[in-house]
């Protein structure tokens, strides 16, 4: 399925990234606030399967 998921248990890395590049896709994430960051990963790079329901996650987060 895909690679991206809502939630992750701690930190991931120590320092910004400027994409995320996933055998789906590609999304730029340098220079976006959170929010725009979640919505590029979902957009571009998250599995087209899970798009929807992390989504779904998201919004129970706060996300719009």
């Amino acid at each position: 399925m895909s690679s991206v998921v809502p939630l992750v248990s701690g930190p991931v890395t120590s320092f910004p990234h400027s994409y995320i590049v996933t055998e789906q896709g590609t999304a730029r994430i340098w220079g976006h606030d959170s929010v725009e960051q979640a919505q590029q990963i979902v957009d571009r790079a998250a599995h087209l399967a899970a798009r929807d329901e992390l989504r779904a996650a998201g919004r129970t987060f706060g996300l719009p």
